[in-house]
């Protein structure tokens, strides 16, 4: 797929438009401060969950590192030496190959809160887990050709809040769509709320997910699938599911800030994509390094990988590459005025639909570079079903 493609009109025209991870097996987990003094990982741990501090909101996960500390609050503190490599098993009853998140961290300024819940994740299945994304301020856009994200926005601020770790897998999707017809008008009763005092009134109605050929993975029963990104949904659909699962779809300021305008982990703000500036390789006949794209062959004889089959970028997978990615944002040039003007804004949200379409982001298997360029913006028709776009979901940290 192209951004020029027929199907997929740029944005530029007209008519277009504290890594917080959740315990899938209830597990209490903490943050550990390196000798070096920072937060930067999360390992599970009996403390009670009450007990725990969460001194950063982002920090960043680190497999080497021989020990570390944990802090527990008191007067005077106190500082636990753990094992910050210890491997965190999943679920026992999970799925092998799926993936699943490994601890939980408290939100920081409310240590006694529960966490977030994934509904589609009880039980455990393919591809649970949470991050969280402390708010901030970053550059919105990419002047790449190809990228239809110029002129860029400056100022932009987010809020924190919850991202999915993984894409929404079928085995996640599968959970809503079994429950579907009973909890439909729950789910619809009320517009959804997002940062900013933004709503996303219910208008119109979902479809049914495309299992029309073999680049579909969505089945009403369980398949070698079931760990891969559902796709063939449309974008009413993909807010349903994340409303049903207890969040939101993420704003398109929220996707790029927790993929490229943060720092964090090591990483720079305002990188090419979400693991840095390295252009990923592969192609139809070469396996691909870093994102599923180029055509590379896919697991179970299916176009996309298994979720999490690549490094994460601080906790996040698949953030590149597998599927194009549904944001909540209805599409606008940011030439425009109606929703982008170039200047500072606080948890913007695009909610003119005279576009008729919305924002998708991170560019999918059958994608090439730029298309993966965390800022890269396309304009897909709300209504449609595509081989190359799903989702992932957000939630508001209050």
């Amino acid at each position: 797929m192209t951004l020029a493609s027929r199907r997929i009109a740029p944005l530029r025209i007209a008519t277009v438009a504290a890594w917080l991870v959740a315990c899938a097996d209830g597990s209490t987990a903490v943050l550990v401060e390196t000798d070096a003094g920072t937060v930067e990982e999360v390992v599970s741990n009996p403390i009670p969950r009450a007990a725990v501090r969460d001194d950063d909101p982002s920090p960043t996960p680190r497999s080497d590192a021989a020990t570390a500390h944990v802090t527990i609050p008191g007067d005077p503190p106190e500082v636990l030496d753990v094992d910050a490599g210890a491997p965190v098993d999943g679920p026992a009853d999970a799925p092998v190959d799926a993936p699943v998140a490994d601890v939980f961290a408290a939100d920081a300024g409310c240590v006694a809160c529960p966490p977030p819940v994934q509904a589609s994740c009880d039980p455990p299945v393919p591809g649970c887990g949470l991050v969280r994304i402390a708010g901030g301020s970053f550059t919105m856009g990419d002047t790449t050709d190809g990228a239809e994200a110029a002129p860029l926005q400056p100022g932009i601020r987010v809020g924190s809040f919850v991202l999915d770790a993984y894409e929404v897998t079928v085995a996640r999707f599968n959970a809503w769509w079994a429950v579907r017809d009973r909890e439909l008008a729950r789910v619809r009763s009320m517009p959804v709320a997002y940062p900013g005092g933004h709503v996303v009134a219910w208008e119109d109605a979902a479809q049914d997910p495309l299992p029309q050929d073999p680049r579909f993975n969505w089945s009403m029963t369980s398949t070698p699938r079931d760990p891969q990104p559902v796709n063939g949904v449309d974008w009413w659909t993909a807010l349903e599911f994340c409303v049903w699962d207890g969040g939101r779809l993420p704003t398109e300021a929220e996707w790029e800030f927790a993929a490229r305008g943060r720092t964090t982990g090591g990483l720079a703000a305002g990188r090419t994509y979400p693991w840095g500036d390295a252009t990923p390789r592969g192609s139809d006949t070469h396996p691909c390094d870093r994102a599923q794209a180029y055509h590379c062959a896919g697991d179970a004889d299916g176009s996309c990988r298994a979720v999490g089959s690549f490094a994460p970028s601080d906790g996040l997978y698949d953030m590149a590459g597998n599927v194009w990615e549904w944001t909540a944002d209805w599409a606008s040039p940011f030439s425009a005025s109606d929703c982008w003007n170039g200047t500072a804004s606080e948890d913007p949200l695009c909610n003119d639909r005279g576009s008729g379409s919305h924002v998708v982001r991170g560019g999918g298997w059958d994608c090439g570079t730029v298309a993966m360029h965390s800022g890269t913006r396309v304009a897909v028709a709300t209504a449609t079903r595509f081989f190359d776009v799903g989702f992932r979901c957000a939630r508001t940290l209050r």
